[in-house]
């Protein structure tokens, strides 16, 4: 989530490698991917394209049709790895290794492993490339981040012309929680000592979610503290390999940190967002905005923007940052922000979509759509039929609905996401499908149609 880091303002969770990138680097205040779950921002992080868009996925994986920002450094002469989850293709003729990556380890249909320590994998399938135990690296985590280390190293030892591009897509910090035991043990004796400062409830309700208040799961802050080790360790092989000073960072998540379910339920929470509204699932603030950072040895760095950039952008920036040409054509809903990273002026040109109807109960949400046309968002609330209107610089917690007060900008930003959904040829939610059955349970069992007589 966008506050599990230190630099980010957590006083739980600790970070320092990845505080030392943000300090560096620089750090993107309101970045937010396409979406509010893994699949779908995924998929827009690796085509450039709102994950919303018809046949850009089919039952098997990735169109074809569109080629991947893996596919475009491959084709642009960079040996391509790829390390962790995937989850965009079900069958081994989409994994990584056939869209665009020369090697991949642990990348296949899974969204999650079975468990952080080995083995790893659900079924009788193993995790391809992990299909053997490292007595040294038992930790799925620390596992992943050998195997990258090892990637870079062979490359360097191989003198080999052609630059690098190495997607390392931890599994953490998904669930199942479960983190090393000496971390655990280390954090559960810092929430000891927190006792007393936690004064209200452990979590409330939020529409139709249940919020934690809280950050004080040590096995989560655990296995946070594992993904930094990964950076710091990842940045020691760069400076012992003497191309620390040639090599691009980019660290993100997919979306925010799980932090809500359903009104009433009772199921272990990782994380809160605070003050971001909700969190995974969700299209408030806290499903959608993630912790970015850019660091780039040939800028100046220290910088933090506020500018808002978006899950699509990621493809065309990379791009423009290794000197390869823009490719509009597959990253179509994408727009550059390397003048950021380059210390210039930057305000991305056109407004941020969301279509989101997936109502979900384990998360709580229902179904929704956004427009984010900086600095108002407005949010559509589909089942309810209820629109909010949020200043998301004066009101960065959504916490002040100005819909009633600023018609006009409703009435404006409505007519983007519709003309946006006939473009392309969205239908509205029909009231059998699934995702509207569940919109309505959520809202039963959090009692407001009760409260609004319906």
């Amino acid at each position: 989530g966008w506050r599990d880091l230190s630099y980010a303002g957590s006083s739980f969770y600790e970070t320092p490698h990845i505080d030392s990138l943000a300090r560096e680097g620089v750090v993107f205040t309101r970045a937010n991917m396409s979406a509010p779950r893994c699949v779908s921002s995924r998929l827009s992080l690796m085509t450039g394209q709102y994950p919303y868009r018809n046949k850009l996925k089919n039952k098997h994986g990735i169109s074809r049709k569109t080629q991947l920002l893996s596919e475009s450094y491959q084709k642009a002469g960079y040996r391509t790895f790829f390390a962790g989850k995937w989850h965009l293709g079900h069958e081994a003729s989409e994994f990584p290794d056939k869209r665009g990556f020369d090697v991949n380890v642990g990348g296949c249909a899974a969204g999650s492993p079975k468990s952080y320590f080995f083995p790893y994998h659900k079924g009788k399938e193993a995790m391809p490339g992990l299909e053997s135990k490292d007595p040294d690296n038992d930790y799925l985590t620390d596992r992943l981040t050998s195997e990258t280390e090892a990637f870079i190293r062979k490359h360097a030892a191989s003198k080999s012309e052609k630059p690098f591009f190495a997607f390392l897509s931890h599994y953490g910090v998904h669930t199942p929680i479960q983190g090393k035991a000496e971390l655990v043990a280390k954090y559960e004796k810092k929430l000891d000592n927190m006792a007393g400062t936690m004064t209200e409830s452990e979590s409330f309700q939020d529409h139709t979610g249940q919020v934690k208040r809280y950050q004080n799961n040590p096995v989560y802050a655990a296995m946070v503290e594992s993904i930094d080790e990964s950076v710091g360790r990842l940045r020691i092989v760069l400076r012992e390999l003497g191309i620390d000073k040639n090599t691009l960072i980019v660290f993100t998540s997919d979306h925010g940190g799980l932090s809500t379910t359903k009104a009433g339920g009772k199921r272990e929470l990782a994380t809160s967002n605070l003050p971001l509204r909700t969190g995974k699932g969700w299209l408030y603030e806290g499903g959608l905005r993630v912790p970015f950072i850019v660091f780039d040895p040939r800028e100046k760095g220290g910088i933090s923007s506020q500018s808002v950039i978006n899950g699509t952008d990621i493809y065309p920036t990379l791009l423009d940052l290794s000197g390869i040409p823009s490719l509009p054509q597959y990253h179509k809903d994408g727009f550059s922000f390397a003048d950021v990273i380059r210390g210039k002026e930057y305000s991305r040109p056109q407004p941020v979509i969301y279509h989101y109807m997936f109502a979900k109960v384990g998360t709580g949400n229902t179904a929704m759509s956004v427009v984010l046309d900086d600095p108002y968002k407005l949010v559509y609330l589909e089942v309810e039929k209820e629109y909010q209107l949020y200043h998301l610089v004066d009101d960065p917690g959504e916490k002040e609905n100005l819909a009633a007060a600023k018609p006009e900008i409703v009435s404006k930003l409505e007519k983007v996401r519709v003309d946006w959904l006939k473009e392309l040829e969205i239908s509205p939610l029909a009231k059998s499908h699934s995702f509207y059955t569940t919109s309505i349970e959520l809202l039963k069992k959090a009692k407001i149609l009760e409260e609004k007589g319906r």
